[in-house]
């Protein structure tokens, strides 16, 4: 899966496993490469930041990290 290209303002997040770091799909699974949906894009940083938050909460033993639209690293969430 190719990450697509941001609008000014938005942002991606990518989730890993925080004991491997192994990057995790939207469902938790392992990403094994290709076909796989292993990001997210939201309109802002507030969002990516709650949205970041929350996968946390429901999660508990991930880290999500937080890109801007030209791919720079903003910040990382770690349980």
């Amino acid at each position: 899966m190719e990450i697509p290209k941001l609008d000014t303002g938005k942002c991606s997040l990518i989730i890993s496993d925080y004991s491997t770091g192994i990057i995790l799909n939207k469902d938790y699974s392992s990403y094994l490469n290709s076909g796989d949906d292993y990001f997210y894009v939201v309109e802002s940083e507030e969002q990516a930041f709650k949205l970041a938050e929350s996968k946390l909460l429901e999660k508990g033993n991930i880290e999500v990290a937080v890109y801007n639209h030209k791919g720079d690293f903003i910040r990382v969430f770690r349980p």
